[in-house]
């Protein structure tokens, strides 16, 4: 313990209690408001309807998720490869009213009618891409470059 005497510690917010005394009362408003619960309940929903979906449709999709940053990953299929299809997957969500990239963050503020906006949305692109598939015009729907894998930042 005498080495702890030695030792200096200070900061350039060193004392200051108002950031403290915030955290305390947003963990608080967190735990009242069961934050958590509702952003998991959210995004089970959501997977469970990618996970249906991708399996009515049958377009080469996994739905890869954790608790609370819900993804969807595309496997490819024996004429298309997986990054034509997200790049598809990508521009027919926003057609459909939903900008998406690789994940759904979902947030405390997404009520049930967001939710439903987002997997109608699903539907309708999945739908729309497995009917491209299998008539063999997803090229065709798919406009600009297709988007090119650079980095896997997540492993």
């Amino acid at each position: 313990m005498s080495a702890m005497e030695k030792i200096a510690y200070s900061g350039t917010f060193f004392g200051e209690t108002l950031s403290l005394a915030a955290s305390i009362a947003t963990i608080n408003k967190m735990e009242k408001e069961n934050v958590l619960e509702k952003i998991h309940n959210n995004n089970t929903l959501l997977i469970d309807t990618m996970t249906n979906l991708c399996t009515l449709y049958n377009i080469g999709c996994i739905e890869v998720s954790g608790k609370y940053l819900p993804r969807i990953t595309f496997t490819g299929t024996n004429d298309y490869n997986a990054e034509l299809i997200k790049t598809s997957f990508m521009q027919q969500m926003i057609a459909n009213g939903v900008l998406v990239i690789a994940s759904f963050n979902l947030s405390y503020a997404h009520e049930a009618h967001h939710i439903a906006r987002v997997t109608n949305a699903l539907d309708r692109t999945l739908s729309t891409i497995s009917k491209a598939i299998r008539e063999g015009t997803l090229n065709e729907i798919t406009q600009g470059r297709i988007i090119e894998k650079t980095a896997n930042v997540r492993a």
